[in-house]
């Protein structure tokens, strides 16, 4: 992260040249002289697979295809931008829905149209300087060391950084990932020690339910939302302990709320549509994968998998038809992907015979055959899911 506003290279996301242009003239006006443009989603993320940039100022509607969530949510997946990047959300949009969504995959900041050079050049400022102890700490876990990251978030607190709550947060995530459980609950307990923050009780929630401690997990989890009902990651980890317990239903249950909250975390719906189909509700299940379907159109978490599960659905509920119908869009959807030709035609194979068309499912197996063992990865010794 650069000492200063000037010295950042910033990369402007909208779909509307107009706004780019502002945008870009306003950080211009700050003294920036390091400054890309991207209209869509695709073209932003070929840069950020190129440049690393210390500031990245996006739209949250894009047009068509990505929204601004997603690009931020790809650019995390594929490790494009670091803890130390400052990513800022401009969005005209007011929904509890999108607020929820974005929230979740935490930009650091977001700005509502219409917006001034004033505002933009204060929370610029403010991110920066939060910002500026992070790179050492991002180095060492792109590189994968995490004991080194771990140092420098101790380096970092003693020196007294402006954001010592959110380098607790990194080292924290950092102890679990190394199953450094002990070390976590050292920390959560200190910081719990001052004050009683969400964030840190979820993480001893976590401890518990790795030491299999189900029913403490349980009652920390459900003090959070008690405590902070808008805190959707402790409902996530509340229906996974309710399921650890073998509640399965009420795992179901808090699921279901939770969505109401926040309903376009992908995960969280793929976890209620496997509880309730577990659990035999079914039409629970269905609107689940659809809405799967719906939010990852153009996400890169897009995958055939939710096709054939809605399939399944939908064959379970007496509907074939409507399940080879969606099967027929997963081919659309995935022309030229080959696990997902093995996936669907597999799952036509089961529908047509619940349909009792025994030829059909025959011709489809052995299409699914065909496809597996002229599949490159078929040294993979396992089915693909359906």
């Amino acid at each position: 992260m650069p000492a200063t506003l000037q010295q950042a290279t910033i990369l402007i996301i909208d779909d509307f040249q107009g706004m780019r242009t502002m945008l870009r003239e306003f950080v211009r006006s700050m003294g920036v002289t390091k400054i890309d443009t991207a209209s869509h989603g695709k073209e932003a993320l070929t840069q950020l697979s190129n440049v690393k940039y210390d500031i990245v100022i996006c739209d949250f509607n894009l047009g068509a295809g990505q929204n601004g969530q997603q690009v931020l949510e790809e650019a995390k997946l594929h490790n494009y931008i670091g803890v130390s990047t400052v990513w800022v959300m401009v969005t005209a949009e007011k929904t509890h829905e999108m607020v929820m969504g974005a929230a979740e995959i935490k930009p650091d900041d977001y700005l509502l149209k219409p917006i001034n050079q004033a505002l933009l050049e204060n929370r610029l400022v403010k991110q920066i300087a939060r910002k500026q102890s992070l790179g050492p700490i991002e180095e060492a876990i792109r590189s994968q060391d995490y004991a080194a990251a771990i140092v420098r978030c101790d380096e970092q607190i003693k020196a007294k950084v402006l954001n010592p709550q959110e380098i607790l947060r990194i080292k924290s995530d950092l102890l679990l990932t190394m199953e450094d459980f002990d070390g976590a609950c050292a920390l959560f307990q200190a910081v719990l020690a001052i004050r009683s923050v969400p964030w840190a009780k979820t993480g001893m929630g976590k401890v518990r339910f790795h030491a299999q401690d189900y029913a403490g997990a349980r009652d920390l989890f459900q003090q959070v939302l008690h405590e902070h009902p808008m805190y959707i990651e402790a409902a996530d980890w509340l229906a996974k302990t309710y399921a650890a317990l073998g509640d399965a239903t009420q795992a179901q249950q808090i699921l279901s709320e939770a969505v109401k909250v926040s309903p376009n975390s992908p995960t969280r719906q793929k976890l209620l549509a496997d509880t309730a189909y577990r659990n035999g509700a079914l039409a629970v299940a269905q609107t689940a994968f659809e809405k799967i379907i719906r939010i990852n159109e153009f996400s890169p978490h897009k995958s055939p998998t939710a096709y054939t599960e809605l399939a399944r659905v939908l064959s379970d509920q007496a509907s074939p038809l409507e399940a080879l119908k969606v099967l027929e869009r997963s081919k659309k959807d995935f022309k030229y992907n080959a696990h997902a030709a093995i996936q669907t035609a597999a799952a036509e194979s089961t529908v047509y015979q619940k349909m009792g068309q025994d030829d059909r499912a025959q011709a489809a197996m052995a299409r699914a055959e065909s496809l597996w063992r002229g599949y490159p990865a078929r040294s993979v010794r396992r089915w693909p899911s359906t």
